[in-house]
């Protein structure tokens, strides 16, 4: 809803993600997060086509996409951006069949994965071939895809009937009824024509006296059309309304109830239930179930919209149920329940509820904002709650309680758009993080950079600096890079609680002082360095090739309060090579082949993975993956590891039925003392989306 939005997060599971992002960590172990990160997918008609926003909950970077530029499907690589990229949600598939009619863009479902290489895959499957352009906006929270070759022209009997309804009743001063024809117009698949009946309508409601709807009408038509014919004309008019002084005139309505002409809303989300299970078998001591439950998730978003203002509620939860004989318990949480509301162009807006977002904001909390867009380019907005006292507690921590002050400004010199932050957070009348920030963002069609800055004056350390790039050298060829200096986990007065065996900073601090408190956390946390090049280049229509090389270090840290220092680990040096090939094994198929070569501080680790996406029916998509790799370990126990795996969903309506089984084989190289093992991850179950 505001102009401009990141999200924060940072913590203790660096070194987890580092080796995800690695692929040292095995798929089957690993439990998802249950955190929502494709929200939706919108259209609107523009001249000569469709233009879908795909809407995200976190910041993403537009790193690649291919097809290029003409296909019946494209797939879009997403980069985590900021303090949420540590934290980033890890939920399975998720997906969307928009409920366009029949005249609407010609999208068939939308779907979000994670990738191999800690980034995410948007994939849009469309109903037929379309010519399509991929756009990063500025929040980095939303991609624009523009399909070329609308199916709908001024030559359109019917629309082209209203419009000229519209300029006639327009003409005799019957207002009333234009905004009626223009608007319905609007909803039709008539691209051509919206242009000029979004002008006339902002007319007809200006000569009408709703000089704020008039003025929204006219502010919707130049972000839409920036570049129309008629833009000059419409910013006249804007600004004709904008330098009137006199307050808005009241106008009076016939007792004929609520104007639903003037509304728009929308629902969407998805429910979906899946049965997770997996088993793992050790040679010489049996086998042991690390996983059987059942994991309902409930996602429900739905927005209010009228010509001066819009209201949004979200709903994100989940709930898992323990299976197994020696139960560990079953838990259920609400990661998302916020409420917002937000006027049109310039004016306030504010939300409230459990959430997350900008502003220096580490995880979920319990509170409120309140912001003020003073213009297109400037927003200033508070913030203030309770901080949740970790990822897995679902109740209102009020000991630890948080304000900030976010700032938003777009087109700087017009060269980047820029947040700045300070976040102060409090617990035990001690002070648990004070932090000041910033992110710069400076987005163009061939090349982007991104910077984050976060610095705490308490413990006076910087928690992040980090800086992405991306360049389009030609239409074939493309570089990007990460370069990262970042506290792990990002250094609050909560990382005193690291290793001791209690589970509060009031019961921390009858052992310790305050400023023993502060070195216990200190002494707790690491700095990780990161240093990233990446390069993607296609031959033709057929094959492209990607290539990553990372350089990463983790620091040691001390020994103090009773618990023993971790040793640092070196550079570690981790290289990605993957071909893609299109249309090889299936005319809509994709199939990859990727190399990955690991060297670290106490082994190597080589590996060889195989994937494909065929959609064998319209419906029915096969996902099959085949991965072995080698470890090379300095105390001797070589491993190899071989993991076949397939995932199938087949859609039946707005139901999508998911099925994902993984084998995974292990033997020890050498002679090693380490015993075979084997298991398997089953997981599956049905989704539904609205």
């Amino acid at each position: 809803m505001r102009a401009i939005r990141t999200r924060s997060g940072g913590g203790r599971r660096f070194g987890f993600v580092l080796l995800a992002f690695l692929g040292l960590v095995d798929p089957a172990r690993a439990q998802p997060a249950s955190e929502r990160i494709l929200l939706g997918v919108t259209e609107r008609a523009v001249p000569g086509g469709w233009e879908l926003r795909v809407s995200f909950s976190v910041s993403l970077r537009y790193v690649r996409h291919a097809p290029r530029d003409e296909d019946d499907y494209v797939v879009i690589e997403l980069e985590p951006v900021g303090l949420g990229s540590v934290e980033l949600p890890t939920p399975g598939r998720e997906s969307l069949n928009p409920r366009f009619n029949r005249d609407g863009p010609p999208l068939r479902e939308a779907w979000l994965g994670v990738g191999d290489r800690g980034s995410r895959n948007l994939e849009l499957r469309f109903t037929r071939k379309v010519e399509f352009e991929v756009a990063q906006e500025e929040d980095l929270e939303h991609v624009t895809i523009r399909i070329r070759g609308g199916t709908a022209s001024r030559t359109d009997p019917r629309a082209a009937a209203l419009m000229d309804q519209g300029r006639e009743a327009l003409a005799s001063g019957d207002n009333e009824r234009a905004i009626q024809l223009y608007t319905k117009v609007l909803s039709m698949p008539a691209p051509d024509l919206h242009p000029e009946a979004l002008e006339y309508l902002g007319v007809a409601r200006e000569r009408n006296g709703q000089r704020a709807h008039a003025k929204a009408e006219y502010q919707s038509y130049l972000q839409r059309f920036p570049d129309g014919e008629d833009a000059p004309r419409v910013r006249q008019r804007l600004q004709a309304l904008l330098s009137v002084g006199e307050p808005e005139p009241q106008v009076l309505r016939t007792p004929r109830g609520w104007d639903d002409s003037e509304l728009e809303t929308r629902l969407n989300g998805s429910f979906s239930t899946h049965y997770s299970r997996s088993e793992f078998y050790v040679d010489g001591f049996g086998s042991q179930v690390t996983d059987s439950s059942q994991i309902t998730d409930a996602y429900v978003n739905g927005r209010v919209l009228s010509p001066g203002w819009e209201l949004e509620a979200t709903l994100n939860a989940r709930a898992r149920v323990d299976l197994r004989d020696d139960d560990l318990g079953s838990d259920s949480r609400i990661n998302t329940f916020l409420l917002e509301f937000a006027e049109r162009g310039t004016g306030y807006w504010a939300n409230l509820g459990r959430q997350r977002g900008d502003g220096g904001v580490l995880g979920r909390f319990d509170g409120g904002r309140l912001g003020y867009r003073v213009n297109d380019r400037l927003d200033v907005s508070v913030l203030g709650g309770f901080v949740s006292k970790d990822y897995s507690s679902d109740d209102v921590n009020t000991d630890r309680y948080q304000v900030g002050l976010v700032t938003n400004v777009l087109e700087i010199g017009e060269l980047v758009d820029a947040e700045f932050y300070t976040n102060y957070v409090r617990e035990e009348d001690l002070t648990y993080r004070a932090a000041l920030g910033f992110e710069l963002r400076h987005l163009r069609p061939r090349y982007s950079a991104v910077a984050s800055f976060d610095y705490d004056a308490y413990f006076n350390t910087v928690n992040l600096a980090m800086l992405l790039g991306n360049m389009q050298v030609s239409p074939e060829w493309s570089l990007n890079t990460h370069l990262e200096y970042r506290n792990s986990p990002f250094l609050t007065l909560g990382s005193a609680l690291i290793g001791q065996p209690v589970g509060s900073l009031a019961s921390l601090g009858e052992l310790f002082s305050d400023g023993q408190l502060k070195s216990l956390a200190e002494d707790r946390t690491a700095h990780t360095t990161t240093l990233s090049l990446g390069s993607s280049y296609r031959f033709n229509d057929r094959f492209e090739v990607t290539g990553t090389v990372t350089a990463a270090d983790l620091s040691g840290t001390d020994t103090s309060g009773g618990v023993i220092g971790a040793p640092g680990t070196g550079f570690e040096y981790y290289t990605y090579l993957q071909l893609v090939g299109y249309r090889l094994l299936h005319p809509q198929g994709v199939t990859t082949v990727a190399v990955t070569l690991f060297n670290g501080d106490h082994s190597n680790r080589y590996g060889v993975q195989l994937q494909g996406r065929y959609p064998l029916l319209p419906r029915l998509r096969l996902n099959p993956i085949l991965r072995l790799e080698v470890q090379d370990v300095d105390s001797g126990d070589d491993l190899i590891a071989f993991v076949p795996r397939l995932r199938l969903d087949y859609t039946i309506g707005h139901f999508i039925l998911d099925f994902d089984f993984a084998w995974e084989l292990r033997r020890t190289l050498n002679g090693g003392l380490r015993p075979d093992e084997d298991g398997y991850l089953l997981y599956t179950g049905v989704r539904y989306d609205f």
